[in-house]
């Protein structure tokens, strides 16, 4: 039954004023505002940004939003839908094709199962939530999360979050829903379907980051191995793959030993070109996510290092007066230190750490570089002091500033000795990054044009044109010459200039009208020690790494767990493959598997493969088991494990774990 109700005038027209006009007399104010009304609201209205404020302990929350993903590795296929899986094709869509030759209609039938069902798993301070599941290659979710903070005591204060050295880690899996009731022994209505959770690949963000910057918003490149087992990536088609790609079965894994490839040589001591930087990241796995915290905490005012200088004092004033000039046209860059405290704690200028330094012999290449640089371990903590190259190498381990500074030195010697081969103008770019805050980079600009950014804390290389680069904002330029200051208002790479002597882009220190004789000399040593690669240790700490896999996975399940030594040999070998992939700076393929499934058979088989920079027990047993590879249900199931440690010059080590899963053939659910 309808109801109705009398309708007042006023609900309909709202605005009566010039009703009142007409009784109360002329208002001349009304009448204005009816020939000049207000102008509307803006179809962009300004949203007022969070304000920082106080808050006790039980109201302060972690914020995290993931909004979708993109390039998700999808489940291998070649007859049977996902690494020895049968689909069945009640879950697929039958779909009318024409078919070109015969000119006839067909029947195909399509099915969902090479879409990787994909979760999302968001983990802070010991609490997880999962998403729902999306199979796509290109999921999207808006699933929001909110932690509590719980490891502060009492009202929350700067101090106390900038010592929390707690991590989001937001990591991505396959949910694979199998029917395992043709193994029999269950009632007609048991349900004969288990979900088992196959590892993708993660990212891990430090809170420091999200304090420091407030809020982190973007598309966000996932750790992920080049190859998955059971798994093809989104595969780029290019012509420069043949020359920049990496084969595997090109690769002669005899000419290297069980912990060595100094043996492996390189076609070109160049680095790759943009072209092939660009094609190579577009296919990699993305996450896009939004991370804030509410309230949002101010936090402290960050002071560059101070220290007793050893420099000239009239350069001391030129540079102190050079600050505060660049501090007054950009406030919020001027957080980089142009004197800073060296290994024996007094003040030295920036460029005098840089200089041309040999790497090891065998190491006399870009990509070889970059990657023994990025084998070095690498501290969270900003640096409060730098240290020269050999202090840095003894360590075995500093903070990314002290990479950067190494990684710049070896570039400029590769420079020097083979001028047609890498010939290239070097800085180290100080900045922010994503996820890790204040970074430092080393800038190459080649002299065909080609201008990348090397991350040296992990050997990655980004061309100028990347979008993707996580460096969002720079800061100035240090070579052994001279120190550029960044006057551009954006910050990007791939939005600026790099014309350095463009006086409106850029503010260099040293000019023709310098307080001292340049260039500056440098503090670091004419030439570098290595100790030679410990291979006997290496082979100890590999033998020692997979028996307590092995024990640890025993640990972790229940029942009898048995390990397949002859798929293990076909593990090993593939890390070999991709250890070389690394050091050459090439993507692998996925025909390093072949010899895998081939030996499997009909075997079904998961796994991913994990690399470690340093052999910490603890650290690599920590990663495998959050891979969840353990927790598989099927019957049957055997193992694999494999692990692979390559030792380097000065005590650096590349460590390779590989753990696969052997099951028998079953059906989706």
């Amino acid at each position: 039954m309808l109801v109705t109700r009398p309708v007042h005038v006023t609900e309909i027209v709202r605005d009566v004023s010039y009703l009142r006009a007409a009784s109360e007399g002329p208002d001349f104010q009304a009448l204005m505002g009816l020939l000049f009304p207000e102008r509307k609201r803006s179809l962009y209205p300004h949203v007022p940004k969070q304000q920082p404020g106080k808050v006790d302990a039980g109201g302060y929350r972690l914020i995290v939003l993931v909004s979708g993903a993109r390039n998700i590795p999808q489940r291998r296929g070649s007859g049977r839908s996902f690494h020895g899986m049968e689909s069945m094709h009640g879950r697929g869509s039958m779909v009318r094709s024409l078919d070109i030759e015969n000119g006839l209609e067909v029947d195909d039938i399509r099915t969902d199962e090479s879409c990787a069902h994909v979760v999302v798993k968001i983990k802070f301070q010991g609490k997880s939530y999962w998403t729902s599941a999306v199979s796509s290659p290109n999921p999207t979710w808006k699933h929001t999360v909110c932690f509590p903070l719980i490891d502060c005591a009492g009202p929350i204060s700067p101090h106390a979050l900038m010592h929390l050295q707690d991590r989001i880690e937001i990591s991505m899996y396959d949910k694979c829903d199998i029917d395992i009731g043709s193994e029999g022994g269950f009632y007609d209505d048991e349900n004969t379907t288990i979900s088992e959770n196959i590892y993708l690949g993660k990212i891990s963000i430090p809170f420091s980051s999200i304090y420091y910057r407030g809020s982190i918003q973007g598309s966000f490149r996932l750790d992920c191995p080049d190859v998955i087992v059971g798994y093809s990536g989104q595969q780029f088609d290019s012509s420069e793959e043949e020359d920049h790609g990496f084969a595997g079965d090109e690769a002669d894994s005899s000419s290297f030993g069980a912990s060595s490839i100094d043996s492996q040589e390189v076609h070109s001591r160049g680095s790759t070109s943009n072209l092939a930087l660009i094609q190579k990241d577009e296919s990699r796995p993305c996450v896009d996510i939004l991370i804030t915290t509410d309230p949002i905490q101010r936090p402290p005012e960050s002071i560059p290092c101070e220290a007793i200088s050893e420099e000239d004092e009239k350069l001391v004033r030129f540079v102190n007066d050079w600050r505060g000039q660049y501090a007054q046209r950009c406030p919020k860059r001027a957080l980089f230190s142009v004197i800073t405290p060296g290994p024996d704690g007094f003040g030295y200028c920036a460029s005098r750490f840089f200089k041309s330094q040999r790497p090891p012999k065998e190491m006399e290449c870009v990509h070889k570089c970059s990657h023994f640089v990025g084998l070095i371990p690498t501290t969270e903590q900003p640096a409060t002091l730098w240290r020269t190259s050999q202090v840095f190498l003894t360590g075995n381990g500093g903070s990314r500033v002290e990479h950067a500074i190494l990684l710049a030195n070896f570039f400029s010697y590769l420079s020097d000795k083979y001028p047609d081969e890498c010939g290239a103008d070097v800085w180290m770019v100080m900045g922010m990054g994503f996820p890790e805050g204040q970074t430092a980079y080393v800038m190459r600009k080649e002299s065909i044009g080609d201008m990348q950014f090397w991350d040296a804390s992990n050997s990655h290389a980004y061309a100028l044109e990347d979008q993707g680069c996580p460096l969002h904002d720079i800061w100035c330029l240090v070579d052994r010459n001279n120190i550029y200051a960044n006057l551009q208002k954006n910050g990007v790479p791939c939005q600026m200039k790099f014309d350095l002597h463009d006086r409106r882009c850029w503010m260099r220190l040293f000019s023709q009208q310098s307080p001292v004789t340049l260039p500056l000399l440098s503090i670091q040593e004419d030439l570098l020690s290595y100790e030679d690669p410990s291979h006997q240790a290496a082979m100890a700490i590999q033998d020692e790494l997979a028996h307590h896999l092995k024990v640890s996975m025993r640990s972790w399940r229940r029942g009898l767990t048995k390990f397949r030594n002859e798929v293990s040999e076909q593990l090993r070998h593939a890390l070999e493959l991709l250890e070389i992939a690394m050091l050459e700076g090439k993507r692998a393929k996925q025909s390093i598997l072949d010899g895998l499934y081939d030996r499997a058979g009909e075997k079904s088989l998961s796994g991913v493969p994990l690399h470690f920079l340093l052999p910490d027990k603890q650290d690599i047993t920590s990663q495998v088991k959050a891979t969840g590879i353990h927790l598989i249900k099927r019957p049957e199931v055997e193992y694999a494990v494999a692990v692979r440690v390559y030792a380097y010059p000065s005590n650096v080590f590349s460590v390779w774990v590989f753990v696969v899963a052997v099951s028998p053939v079953f059906l989706f659910s």
